[in-house]
């Protein structure tokens, strides 16, 4: 009995029938169409999603508005703030065991940044005088200014200009204490 004689051969379908270019042709168009559309649909929503996330992020920067700034640590404790006096100086503030001692007073003439220890007490200064000189000292509470670069420095004459590669040598030691 030959593979055509046998009944499972019967029930079977009859092989397809191809398909003409022309009917092959319209269902792969038809696909693309439908390809096309998702594409696109997808390409708007990653630009939508996208121009949100932009706002999101930016937005939120322009218009972050606050006097003072307080930093808690993981239990939250207060850790450190960061403030501006009435006179517009920024201050660096440390806190002690969640707690923060008030920051003493800072020298009239000075503007700038003021950094603190955890007592108070400042400890570093950043910024100019009334005179517009920079000012950058370390302060110690015992010793007065420990550190101060410009101390010493003294300025230019009027129309004299250093030779290039010659600084004047700083008199003294950085660590001398200040006069009363």
């Amino acid at each position: 009995m030959s593979e055509e004689d046998s009944p499972v051969a019967d029930q079977t379908a009859s092989p397809a029938t191809p398909l003409s270019l022309e009917e092959r042709v319209a269902y792969l168009e038809s696909q693309n169409e439908g390809l096309k559309r998702v594409g696109l649909l997808g390409l708007v929503l990653v630009l939508m999603l996208g121009a949100i996330l932009v706002h999101q992020t930016y937005s939120d920067l322009r218009t972050s508005t606050t006097r003072a700034v307080t930093l808690l640590n993981d239990q939250d404790q207060l850790s450190a703030a960061v403030t501006v006096d009435p006179q517009g100086r920024t201050q660096f503030l440390q806190a002690r065991y969640g707690s923060m001692a008030s920051a003493t007073n800072l020298p009239d003439d000075f503007r700038g940044y003021a950094f603190y220890d955890s007592d108070g007490v400042p400890r570093v200064f950043i910024g100019e005088d009334k005179e517009k000189h920079t000012v950058f000292q370390v302060l110690d509470p015992g010793r007065g200014i420990a550190f101060n670069p410009f101390e010493n420095a003294k300025a230019p004459a009027a129309g004299a200009t250093p030779a290039p590669g010659k600084a004047p040598a700083p008199q003294g030691s950085p660590t001398a204490k200040p006069t009363p």
